[in-house]
């Protein structure tokens, strides 16, 4: 770690700096575990941990930004996958001399939630049949925020394609008491559908 500290002297038009060199502890990781995760094995979430264990072909060092970061990315993989309130807590363990650490990441799942129900009005010219081919999203899948946009986004599409370009799609989502099951309303706003005339080219 290296500090600096700068003193001018205005009579004399000069700054003089100090530089300050402390030694810093490189901390390798000993060990990498997961508690709490029930619904993934813990190869699955190593897979979002940046910070390895060190073995002899792999040799990283210990960072706290790195840790938090590996935290979230855990988080995100387990909202991604329907649990909306996964929360992932990092905790640390040094040896004696700070050289080696065990790093133990603390998950609460939450309850999981899916997809019961998908729901589709104001399909007057397009048929609810063509609409839900052309989504990626199914009943059963798991549930989150980017799912439900991908859906909107999708039908939209749809729509463009087919020559509505002033459609829009407006979406809601519905959760059970417990949670664990998801109802997704689109309301689409089809709007008039748009002909490309004939084109003359003359000259």
């Amino acid at each position: 770690k290296v500090s600096v500290k700068a003193k001018r002297f205005p009579h004399e038009d000069r700054t003089e700096a100090y530089f300050t060199i402390e030694n810093a502890i490189r901390t390798r990781i000993r060990k990498i575990n997961f508690f709490g995760n029930n619904a993934f094995s813990e190869k699955q979430l190593r897979k979002f941990v940046l910070l390895k264990k060190e073995g002899f072909l792999t040799r990283t060092h210990f960072t706290e930004r790195q840790l938090r970061e590996d935290a979230e990315n855990i988080a995100l993989f387990y909202k991604k996958e329907g649990f909306l309130d996964a929360r992932v807590t990092p905790d640390i363990s040094f040896d004696g001399q700070k050289k080696k650490a065990t790093i133990l990441f603390k998950i609460e799942e939450g309850i999981y939630t899916w997809i019961e129900t998908i729901s589709l009005k104001g399909t007057d010219r397009i048929s609810e049949e063509s609409i839900t081919n052309s989504l990626s999203l199914q009943k059963g899948y798991p549930y989150n925020k980017g799912v439900q946009r991908e859906g909107a986004r999708q039908i939209l599409i749809l729509y463009s394609r087919l020559g509505y370009l002033s459609a829009k799609v407006d979406s809601e989502v519905t959760f059970s008491e417990d949670k664990s099951r998801a109802q997704l309303d689109y309301t689409i706003t089809e709007g008039e559908p748009v002909f490309l005339g004939a084109t003359r080219i003359t000259g």
